[in-house]
């Protein structure tokens, strides 16, 4: 099943449950989805699948943005919102890479391309290897502490 009939069945699931964080959620996905194929200008065909996954992977990083500058604001009920719309969010997207598995791919491509590799380029190296499984904040501080 494609991610868009996914999202399409847990759009109708959401309406029959009365759902309407789900369904207020499910809702903004589908709009940044069509949105970014007005972009792409890809409306009559559509997003491919990478293509949504990288829409979904950016609401996410939205949630998380968020999450933090509520919580240095001390706005708790914000962020427990927020946190609720992530968690509806990461339904889609692929299992996270744990930070050891980072680490070991981090290890193999800087052996692989030498001590005069530039942080940026390890980096760059390591987000294709990792095929959008880890996040890149995490990703560059593993590199830079190996690069040390």
């Amino acid at each position: 099943m494609s991610l868009s009939q996914t999202i399409n069945d847990r759009l109708k699931q959401a309406m029959r449950d009365k759902d309407e964080l789900r369904l207020t959620v499910l809702r903004q996905i589908k709009t940044a989805i069509d949105n970014e194929s007005i972009v792409l200008k890809k409306k009559d065909e559509g997003l491919d699948e990478d293509e949504m996954l990288k829409v979904i992977k950016r609401e996410s990083k939205k949630r998380k943005d968020s999450i933090t500058q509520f919580e240095s604001a001390d706005r708790n009920d914000l962020a427990e919102n927020e946190r609720a719309e992530l968690e509806i969010i990461e339904e889609f997207l692929p299992e996270e890479m744990s930070a050891e598995d980072i680490e070991k791919t981090v290890d193999e491509i800087i052996s692989e391309a030498g001590a005069d590799a530039k942080a940026g380029q390890i980096i760059g190296m390591v987000v294709k290897k990792t095929e959008g499984r880890a996040d890149g904040s995490v990703i560059s501080k593993i590199v830079m502490e190996k690069l040390k």
